[in-house]
């Protein structure tokens, strides 16, 4: 739940089953180590139990190296709203994995947090809410979504997905 669609899909893919291929690998390593400034050790144990076919000798130079930390290897630092756009560029994975941005336009799937609010009203989904959780609307959470034009009691009008968390 970052905010950035094509790392929440390349994580959920890859928590669901198990294997997402290099690029995204990389990326994700990437966008933990230099965007989220994680030490790379810290998610090795992680990344070692989600991927299905985890080899020891093979994941641990992969993640020195994506991290920079080899110290041959130039830094290997990646957009991942660019890698959204070249590796999704209709936004079909992002849309399988994120099904909660499933009718957010072309134009904004990339980046949801620059959709204007009345297209987020239209769609149904609120960016910068709870992290992609659908919710009933109620009297006591009626005012709060009065931003997004909902006005009266009904059932699970509104997703959410959150803004990004870093600036990329």
């Amino acid at each position: 739940r970052t905010g950035f669609p094509f790392v929440d899909a390349c994580m959920r893919c890859l928590i669901r089953c198990g294997w997402v291929n290099f690029r995204m690998r990389a990326m994700l390593v990437s966008f933990a180590t230099y965007n989220l400034w994680l030490d790379w050790k810290k998610i090795a144990g992680h990344l070692a139990r989600v991927f299905l076919d985890y080899e020891p000798g093979i994941h641990y130079p992969q993640l020195q190296m994506q991290a920079g930390t080899t110290g041959i290897n130039a830094m290997r630092v990646y957009n991942v709203t660019k890698q959204g756009k070249d590796q999704d560029p209709n936004g079909i994975f992002i849309r399988n994995f994120c099904p909660e941005l499933k009718d957010v336009p072309m134009e904004y799937i990339h980046e949801p947090c620059n959709m204007p609010l009345n297209v987020q009203r239209k769609v149904g989904v609120r960016i910068g809410g709870s992290g992609g959780n659908r919710y009933c609307i109620t009297d006591a959470m009626a005012s709060s979504c009065s931003d997004l034009g909902i006005n009266e009691k009904s059932e699970c009008d509104v997703t959410f997905y959150p803004s990004p968390i870093v600036d990329e």
